[in-house]
């Protein structure tokens, strides 16, 4: 995935399980929201530093520079 720096870009968990990011290139800030946007976490996230994704949270990343960003993530098996 390739964000413009100031694109903000939701992070969806629907559907999927065990799910990592991690910046390949750029700088971008990961947005934790739970609850209202005032209270959110920011964490920079730097190249080659993967971070989970709790399914049970909204995430943003908002680019500061062109990023490039891989998602690793389990499908959620269908009963």
């Amino acid at each position: 995935l390739r964000v413009r720096p100031g694109e903000k870009v939701l992070i969806s968990t629907r559907g999927r399980t065990d799910m990592v990011v991690m910046l390949t290139g750029g700088r971008a800030v990961l947005e934790v929201i739970e609850g209202s946007e005032a209270d959110a976490d920011r964490v920079e996230m730097l190249p080659a530093a993967p971070i989970r994704i709790s399914p049970e949270r909204e995430h943003r990343l908002v680019a500061m520079t062109e990023v490039e960003m891989f998602t690793v993530y389990s499908p959620l098996e269908r009963e």
